[in-house]
């Protein structure tokens, strides 16, 4: 993973800023102009099946200080997910609730576009996240939560590095029947090869 200094330009023409760079992906703030795409993505039927929580539909609150409030904030990271080759935005990430005495926070990640759903973007997405996470912000643990029928997220989240520590038995009501609330967590010690406390270049890399 790498930190850039460089302004791409977008489809559009305008530059575009990226703050991780990986191999397929690379991460880059969110922005005012792409409140209709993002709207979209949580809109969509596929969508509709991964998103939870009053953080995200904060984000396209278009009348609230959503930029204030989200992205100038040390309670919560956002960040759009654009495939590089492209570089069009294909999705969402983020840390919610961001505890530093716990050293704690929820991992939230969404591939929006369905046409990239199937490319496993969400693999390198979220092994990016966990190091900035573990490195840059010197977290100890993340956890998430998901249900039973996204099967492929949740195939996702455990190659990244996830663990299932618990779960509501038939406690979400969808397509006419129940299913199981699932809590994943991963912990810094757990992912090998993390340039960890000390590592002050690696640190520097994402400021």
């Amino acid at each position: 993973m790498q930190r850039s200094s460089d302004t791409p330009l977008g489809g559009n023409g305008s530059r575009l800023n990226f703050d991780i760079i990986g191999s397929r992906v690379a991460l880059g703030p969110l922005r005012r102009d792409l409140l209709p795409v993002y709207r979209r993505w949580r809109d969509g039927f596929v969508a509709l099946r991964a998103m939870s929580g009053d953080a995200w539909s904060s984000v396209l609150d278009e009348e609230g200080p959503w930029y204030d409030d989200l992205v100038m904030t040390d309670e919560h990271v956002w960040f759009t997910i654009y495939e590089l080759k492209t570089l069009r935005p294909i999705g969402i990430t983020g840390l919610i609730d961001i505890d530093e005495n716990d050293q704690s926070a929820e991992f939230f990640l969404h591939i929006g576009e369905v046409a990239s759903q199937a490319r496993d973007f969400g693999t390198e997405t979220g092994r990016l996240m966990l190091e900035y996470a573990f490195v840059a912000l010197q977290l100890e643990t993340l956890f998430l939560m998901t249900y039973e029928f996204n099967l492929s997220e949740l195939r996702s989240f455990e190659r990244v590095g996830f663990k299932e520590f618990g779960r509501q038995r038939q406690a979400h009501l969808k397509g006419g029947r129940l299913w199981d609330v699932i809590y994943l967590e991963v912990q810094a010690d757990e992912i090998p090869g993390l340039g960890r406390r000390g590592d002050s270049m690696m640190q520097q890399n994402f400021h």
